[in-house]
């Protein structure tokens, strides 16, 4: 069976993303505080909103890496945009019940200097490097935050598919898990 691993969305924590089935083992890269310039060790890697940006950033250590992004935060935007994107999405999609985030100083020091580095970061040419067959992309059919027109637009004009969730939004839900199971099932066959 091959290795997969989750890298969850910004100050998330593993119980958000470990449902019954566990697909995947979540890598607590804000919780534990591992930077995106470590390798990976695993076959597939799965990113969450922020935690693609992770993933994209350590792409140079991990290009053996078949990739799912999950609502990647795409394209480079002013931090200001991003911050407005953050607070609508913040005050208007409700908060999933298994919703845990991280809550030491510490760790939100870490993934605060994170967020504003990978927000900054433009993944242009890594998102060209990648070859076609080896990225996914999934966003929620209801995400109007952050997979928004010109992300779909950027995100076409890279060659990358974009598999839409119906009645899904931002945070994550028990549907990515079946469609990711999907892929990878599709992959393995």
């Amino acid at each position: 069976m091959k290795k997969i691993a989750l890298i969850p969305g910004w100050m998330n924590k593993s119980g958000m993303y470990c449902g019954k089935e566990e697909l995947y083992e979540v890598l607590e890269v804000w919780k534990k505080m591992i930077s995106p310039q470590n390798k990976i060790q695993t076959d597939w890697i799965i990113g969450h909103s922020l935690g693609c940006n992770y993933i994209l950033f350590s792409w140079g250590k991990n290009k053996k890496l078949k990739l799912i992004l999950v609502n990647p935060l795409l394209p480079k935007r002013s931090l200001a945009i991003w911050f407005s994107k953050w607070i609508k999405f913040k005050c208007e999609e409700s908060k999933p019940r298994n919703k845990q985030v991280i809550s030491w100083i510490k760790e939100k020091c870490f993934g605060i200097k994170w967020c504003w580095r990978l927000l900054r970061k433009d993944f242009d040419k890594i998102l060209n490097e990648i070859p076609k067959d080896r990225i996914k992309i999934i966003c929620g059919e209801k995400d109007f935050f952050y997979c928004d027109e010109k992300f779909r637009k950027y995100v076409q004009s890279k060659g990358i598919e974009i598999l839409e969730i119906k009645n899904v939004g931002h945070d994550w839900n028990k549907k990515f898990d079946k469609e990711i199971e999907k892929i990878i099932n599709k992959d393995r066959e």
